[in-house]
């Protein structure tokens, strides 16, 4: 296999999960600020709120496939400066937390259903520029 060649391909994998980390953060958001509770968490929703699921949409754009394992973990993780974040008590914290892990299968499902459409996608544009 050339050089070339591999560049190419790495270039295709590096594509495919740039698609799938803005697929999986678009589709958790999406859930949370336009899903069957949307009016109550807009309202409920605080400027940590928000940074601390921005932070664990990073992670989760960084990960090729989203288990609940992984997607626990990484939330886990992420909320844990939070307890300590000022102005905000434990059981606010503890809360959002529950919230996110309450919603976690349609969040991975939501997310799984945008990494294939992705896929589907950059796959059909290699195809296209294969055939020109």
């Amino acid at each position: 296999m050339s050089e070339e060649h591999n560049d190419e391909h790495k270039s295709h994998g590096m594509a495919k999960l740039a698609i799938a980390g803005v697929a999986a953060a678009s589709a958790a958001v999406t859930y949370f600020l336009y899903g069957p509770k949307a009016d109550e968490n807009r309202a409920k929703l605080r400027g940590w709120m928000l940074k601390a699921k921005g932070e664990i949409m990073e992670e989760l754009e960084e990960l090729e496939d989203v288990t609940m394992e992984k997607y626990e973990e990484i939330v886990d993780r992420v909320m844990v400066k939070y307890y300590e974040y000022k102005g905000e008590n434990q059981e606010s914290v503890d809360a959002f937390k529950a919230r996110l892990k309450e919603h976690a299968s349609e969040i991975i499902a939501l997310v799984k259903e945008k990494l294939s459409d992705a896929e589907m996608k950059l796959d059909d544009a290699e195809a296209k520029v294969e055939e020109m």
